[in-house]
């Protein structure tokens, strides 16, 4: 059991995180896609036990139906969550779908120096797609048009 204590969510919360949060970067890339191997091993990375996003959808739960005991319908889940991704690193979400795949509830956690620590669990699949983002040893490439850019509020959505 953490003894770490939830803050109450209030204006003074909210301007304290938006305090923390870095400015905004111009400099965003977008990466080359990733193939299958790259997502099926970036899904099996998640620690045991991570909490699940805004759907609920536990990072377990994926490496449940990746797993290769699930045969030609686990193969086809991979095929898809790839594609997914794919989508997501291109820009390609349509802004309707954003704040479900790109949204999460923030909450902040009393520090024991009485400040407060952000904390955000975000979609399964953007979660993946950072961490394939971060697993990448690639170089910064010129914005293209609809890739996706991180905005101050801690939302991400296309670049229009």
């Amino acid at each position: 059991m953490s003894d770490k204590v939830f803050v109450s969510f209030d204006s003074v919360t909210l301007e304290s995180l938006h305090a923390k949060l870095p400015p905004a970067n111009s400099s965003v890339f977008s990466p080359p896609p990733p193939l299958y191997l790259d997502v099926y091993k970036a899904s099996f990375s998640f620690p045991s036990g991570s909490a699940g996003g805004l759907d609920g959808l536990r990072p377990q739960y994926l490496k449940y139906m990746l797993c290769t005991q699930n045969g030609a319908a686990g193969a086809q889940l991979l095929k898809s969550v790839t594609e997914l991704v794919n989508a997501m690193l291109s820009g390609a979400i349509p802004l309707e779908m954003c704040p479900i795949l790109f949204g999460a509830n923030p909450s902040a956690l009393k520090k024991k120096d009485g400040g407060i620590r952000p904390i955000a669990i975000g979609n399964v699949f953007r979660r993946l797609a950072s961490k394939l983002c971060n697993t990448m040893r690639i170089s910064k490439v010129p914005i293209e048009k609809n890739s996706l850019l991180l905005v101050k509020e801690g939302v991400i959505r296309g670049n229009m």
